[in-house]
């Protein structure tokens, strides 16, 4: 085994629920022989509400990156047209969500009366994922579910519901993108939500997670940077 293989290991548990051993493992071995992050994900949200004015639930929406996309779908195309159709990505869909639970869907919802808190949260339990399905334009994979929450979370008066997208370890780089990556659904008035994106890494910093093994243990100067790598949206309602 190499000194690469927790790391193609790791990927595949997140995002196959399997690992990947000879032949398969070797195809990953140049992203994970190569600097963290490994996988680039573009992401979309949308922080639903009930009509109680709780949250309680976030649909996301994840674009890989063209080098994980050619490789997760090798051989999915059944029937040679050159099209992946909904039908040959299913499965792949379901793999997927099913084994993201042990990474906690690379998500954080929590409550907290401290609006403009940085500090990590300790996030609220999710139940399974729900409406789930891939879809490819050829070049990039995109994941839409919906996460839902094991119960309603109620935004706190003068306070916020807090949600991370991010990967503790930086092995997957989240980017929040477009102009409002982040949207509220059936919110009541009043509700806003506000995004905080992490600042672009200097050199130095870089070169740090850079550094990071290939076991996939950081150091703590390097928890410390990932930890601020996080996309932050906050949910506030009534002022």
């Amino acid at each position: 085994m190499t000194a690469e293989a927790p790391l193609v290991t790791r990927l595949a548990a997140a995002l196959f629920g399997f690992a990947l051993t000879g032949a398969a493992g070797a195809l990953l071995l140049p992203v994970a022989a190569s600097a963290h992050p490994h996988v680039l994900i573009d992401a979309i949200a949308s922080i639903v509400f009930d009509a109680d004015g709780s949250v309680v639930a976030i649909d996301h929406r994840w674009t890989f990156d063209e080098g994980f996309s050619a490789y997760a779908t090798q051989g999915l195309d059944a029937d040679g047209n050159g099209v992946l159709d909904s039908a040959e990505l299913a499965e792949l869909a379901q793999i997927n969500v099913e084994s993201l639970v042990d990474y906690g869907y690379f998500t954080v919802v929590a409550a907290t009366d401290n609006v403009l808190t940085d500090d990590a949260l300790d996030s609220v339990a999710f139940g399974a994922p729900q409406d789930y399905h891939l879809e490819s334009d050829g070049e990039k994979l995109t994941l839409f579910y919906r996460l839902p929450l094991a119960e309603p979370l109620a935004v706190p008066q003068g306070g916020a519901v807090i949600v991370d997208v991010f990967d503790f370890e930086y092995f997957i780089a989240f980017t929040l993108i477009g102009e409002t990556p982040v949207t509220l659904a059936e919110a009541p008035a009043g509700c806003t939500v506000s995004v905080d994106r992490p600042e672009q890494l200097d050199d130095a910093f870089a070169a740090i997670l850079a550094m990071i093994p290939a076991d996939g243990e950081l150091s703590q100067e390097q928890m410390n940077l990932a930890a601020g790598l996080s996309n932050r949206a906050r949910v506030r309602c009534g002022g």
